[in-house]
């Protein structure tokens, strides 16, 4: 990973105010860089080899200091070293890929999902125009929809959350390389996406989040390509060993659920026409768990 030009890696400016004897203000700027989703790693911006920087992360993950950032800097550091099977450990998409016909206890999933496609309309009608920075290209992006929920949006995100919860409560119970980790406290994100031409979501992860959920409010009719939600390696070309890969045909109320670290994108449509997305993150509220 390379820093930016005239800025110094915040992995490295942790390791330099310690090494300086200044520890409570590299605890400082670590706990801050965890919280925006940083690699607090100083290997990772700089020419160590695949093992010792895995041996840095392993250190890290020891005092608490791990986020969605830092693991899919270790899984591609394990795959460098041949260790693929511990990378595909880490992945694990038979228990951590999950799709579910989100339920509602009040009007069920077709009349939830019929509501938050007619809610997420009108706010497209009064929002501004699409987005063509970050991942998201020619894309409508509506945001903060968890600090101004409509109706139907708040019995949705409620309705994610507690199947989120259901997620990680197994997470946690299982044999996962980062069980320990998971929390059950958490801040929520989550924000729209809605397109009608060719709009797509190129390669990226989720840094600040420990569960990405992705929810279809509308589905791609029959016989329609693209618009599928694609998980695959960081970087095209041939799938890397013990990376997941995995294909989603969007359906109205459907959800996802998958750890952020997981690379994602969407194929664009080959043809004019509706795609829809809600996207939730569950952050760990380091507050909460009183983390380093």
């Amino acid at each position: 990973m390379q820093a930016s030009k005239g800025r110094l890696p915040i992995g490295v400016h942790i390791a330099m105010l310690e090494s300086a004897g200044y520890a409570s203000a590299a605890q400082a700027l670590r706990e801050l860089g965890l919280r925006t989703g940083e690699d607090v790693s100083a290997g990772a911006y700089q020419a160590q080899s695949p093992d010792q920087l895995c041996r840095d992360y392993e250190a890290l993950f020891e005092r608490g200091a791990i986020n969605s950032r830092m693991i899919a800097g270790y899984a591609a550091g394990l795959v460098e070293l041949g260790r693929a099977e511990e990378a595909a450990r880490i992945f694990d998409p038979e228990r951590l890929f999950r799709t579910v016909m989100l339920d509602d206890p009040v009007g069920g999933s077709e009349e939830l999902a019929e509501a938050v496609a007619a809610e997420m309309a009108m706010r497209a009608a009064a929002s501004a125009r699409p987005t063509t920075n970050g991942p998201a290209l020619d894309m409508l992006r509506i945001g903060k929809l968890t600090q101004n929920p409509g109706a139907a949006v708040a019995r949705l995100i409620d309705a994610i959350e507690a199947e989120a919860r259901r997620y990680l409560a197994r997470w946690a119970r299982s044999d996962h390389p980062f069980a320990q980790h998971v929390s059950d406290q958490h801040l929520i994100h989550a924000w729209g996406l809605i397109s009608e031409g060719p709009g797509r979501l190129d390669r990226h992860s989720h840094k600040r989040g420990w569960v990405t959920c992705v929810y279809y409010p509308v589905g791609v009719p029959e016989g329609e390509a693209g618009g599928q939600l694609v998980v695959g390696a960081p970087e095209d070309g041939a799938p890397l060993p013990g990376w997941p890969q995995a294909r989603v045909k969007p359906q109205a109320g459907l959800l996802v659920l998958m750890p952020s670290y997981y690379t994602h994108w969407t194929t664009p449509y080959d043809a004019p026409g509706l795609r829809m997305s809600i996207a939730v993150d569950f952050e760990i509220s380091r507050v909460a768990e009183g983390a380093p």
